[in-house]
């Protein structure tokens, strides 16, 4: 965690014949909130110096949490002291300075430090605390990332403009999380966070919108600043998407923009409104003046109706332009429906094609989990769950197939990875479907010490296997992208 480099100087004057001081200052302080999570390290850096006459007579650390209170630990004559139960999991780190081990859920708290000072036979004591937050998983409500899409457009006082927010949370945080969270727009292109609110990274969608699918994630090297590691995450906890519609979208803009209008309209037609009876107050006085005040008021008067008569001809005008942008956008809109509708026929027409295909009467499932990958290491994986049936592997968005050559002990995210051995054959041509075995790699270097059947058909694009679950575990099918 990073400190804040405050200096705080406080210093008593020793009314004595030798006119002596005594100084004490804070040098290094930590945030008033520290975030930690279950297992780690946590330091509060807490520095001090203290010049001139006074005698620090001790140290003592506190801590208050929900449940109860207690010392943590104390130094006296250079001699530091944990309490019992701290006895194994704090260390004394600067003179202030305290690290506390193998963090609990129970730990968090306020840790507090006390420098007890002693000047001219008086003790004086200063103090500062911290806030200490501990995470256990990803910290947000529910463990997981969830992207929303703002029901309303919202005014953007900055580029004085009416947005479409997106929103990504809600993290559990007591002040802005030590992360960034990263967006993915329709055209894959990607962007940092517009800023954050009330436990939500915000991304603000400008006119004109582009619809479509809108990805927020946490990158991969800011995962352990949110308690989350990698034995324990999984892409559907750390990404979330939202379909933002781009008709609709633009539609509330519009409308927005509509509103804002009226409004201005109805304001003027108040002031107007206003105007007009202070016109006529003027103008019953004027019957009392002079021929010449008289003249000049109706003149001003009518200077004043040219004026605003100008403004109603201009906000008619923006109107009228607006409606004009209403009529284009529904011509957009018709035209968008359209090419939509020819989309949808072709996407219809691969599909038949696809029906039609070599792999039209095989219903198989999609294995994607990442640490299948033949470069993973050691694992939990099992496919003992798994049941008898037609599978197809997934690895990065992009088609995988079981490699066939001799894969090492403890990898692909298992400790007995199987491999697909041909016994000689070639992999099938497109369309047809062959019989091998798999083969678990034991110990000493035996590729097949396990062997199970295995049934391999070629899609064209993409392969499937038919599979048998393991008995035991760790026992699990490897995998490898189709190009490597």
């Amino acid at each position: 965690m990073k400190m804040a480099s405050l200096l705080t100087t406080f210093c008593i004057f020793i009314l004595s014949t030798f006119g002596m001081t005594s100084c004490f200052e804070w040098e290094t302080l930590p945030k008033n909130v520290v975030y930690s999570c279950v297992g780690r390290k946590v330091e509060f850096p807490w520095g001090f110096k203290a010049d001139g006459a006074g005698l620090i007579r001790d140290i003592r650390w506190l801590f208050n949490g929900v449940f109860d209170s207690m010392m943590v630990a104390t130094e006296a004559y250079g001699y530091f002291f944990p309490t019992t139960p701290y006895s194994q999991r704090v260390r004394q780190l600067t003179n202030g300075g305290l690290e506390l081990s193998d963090v609990t859920l129970a730990d968090a708290g306020n840790y507090t430090v006390e420098v007890n000072v002693e000047v001219e036979g008086s003790l004086v004591s200063h103090r500062h605390s911290a806030l200490l937050q501990v995470g256990d998983g990803l910290m947000t409500q529910g463990g997981t990332l969830t992207a929303s899409q703002d029901p309303v457009a919202l005014w953007d006082s900055s580029d004085h403009q009416w947005t479409i927010r997106l929103t990504c949370g809600l993290f559990n945080f007591l002040g802005q999380p030590p992360v960034q969270v990263i967006w993915t727009t329709p055209t894959m292109a990607t962007t940092a966070s517009s800023g954050y609110d009330n436990g939500h990274f915000y991304l603000t969608l400008s006119s004109p919108v582009k619809g479509g699918n809108y990805t927020c994630h946490i990158p991969h090297h800011l995962l352990s600043d949110v308690c989350v590691t990698e034995s324990n995450h999984g892409n559907h906890r750390v990404t979330s998407s939202v379909l933002v519609g781009e008709v609709e979208a633009r539609l509330s803009l519009l409308e927005a923009e509509q509103r804002t209008l009226n409004a201005k309209l109805s304001n003027l037609s108040s002031e107007n409104m206003e105007l007009g009876g202070g016109l006529q107050v003027i103008q019953t006085l004027t019957d009392e003046s002079t021929d010449n005040l008289t003249l000049y008021i109706s003149e001003q008067l009518e200077t004043v109706r040219k004026e605003l008569r100008r403004e109603v001809q201009d906000l008619r005008g923006i109107a009228q332009k607006q409606q004009g942008q209403q009529r284009l956008l529904g011509e957009q809109l018709e035209t968008v429906r359209k090419e939509l509708r020819t989309k949808v026929q072709d996407l219809w027409g691969v599909t038949a094609d696809l029906l039609d295909g070599p792999c039209a009467s095989v219903n198989h499932t999609v294995l994607s989990d990442a640490s299948r990958a033949v470069t993973h290491g050691t694992g939990l994986l099992c496919d003992k769950s798994l049941t008898l049936g037609w599978y197809r592997f997934v690895l990065n968005g992009s088609p995988a197939v079981i490699p066939t050559q001799c894969v090492e002990l403890r990898h692909c995210g298992t400790g007995r990875p199987y491999w697909l051995d041909l016994q000689g054959k070639e992999l099938p041509a497109a369309g047809q479907e062959t019989d091998a075995r798999a083969c678990g790699t034991g110990h000493h270097s035996n590729c097949c010490e396990l062997q199970k059947p295995i049934s391999v058909r070629n899609c064209g694009a993409f392969f499937v296997y038919k599979l048998t679950p393991f008995s035991k575990c760790n026992r699990a099918y490897c995998a490898q992208e189709m190009d490597s």
